[in-house]
């Protein structure tokens, strides 16, 4: 039987069954609509990817049964480089990189936001996720969790999977 380690408390191992853990080609990651102004920031980009608590949702979510990886290479792949550097679980740099973009918090709201030509622009955006993979939805919530506490405003969007796509092709994410 083929089953992930979210499957697995349902089995009895006690009969003499054997476990084998392996690194597969699945991964989930976050994607940027590049359409939307705010993810035209390298800095906003990387402040995200120093805010996602990578190891935490490798623990709590995925019982400790995944991989980092940088890239959307399997990390045993003879494909990867040692020049690719993982960004780090970090909020002051977070912090700092969100400063450097100009995003600056608003006072008494607790949210980020940048003055532009034509008006303010506010950290704010949802997160969309197919709400039938549950594993997804939880890493959502951690990854909402962590970007609210430095200046986002982040919506968690779950919906069925049929939406998601015709979402995704639509850019309305």
């Amino acid at each position: 039987v083929i089953a992930d380690e979210t499957m697995l408390g349902k089995f009895d191992f006690d009969d003499g069954s054997k476990k084998y853990s392996y690194i597969d080609n699945y991964y989930d990651f976050l994607g940027f609509n590049f359409g939307k102004e705010v993810f035209n920031d390298k800095n906003v980009r990387k402040a995200i990817a120093c805010t996602v608590p990578v190891e935490s949702i490798i623990e709590a979510v995925y019982l400790s049964n995944a991989a980092a990886a940088p890239t959307p290479l399997n990390p045993d792949s003879f494909l990867n480089s040692n020049e690719v550097e993982p960004y780090q679980y970090d909020l002051t740099q977070a912090r700092k990189l969100l400063d450097d973009a100009g995003y600056l918090l608003k006072e008494g709201s607790g949210i980020r936001e940048k003055q532009l030509e034509n008006g303010m622009q506010t950290l704010s955006f949802s997160l969309l996720v197919n709400k039938e993979n549950e594993e997804r939805c939880q890493a959502a919530v951690k990854i909402a969790e962590e970007l609210n506490s430095i200046g986002f405003s982040i919506n968690v969007e779950k919906v069925d999977y049929e939406t998601y796509l015709s979402r995704l092709e639509a850019m309305d994410f």
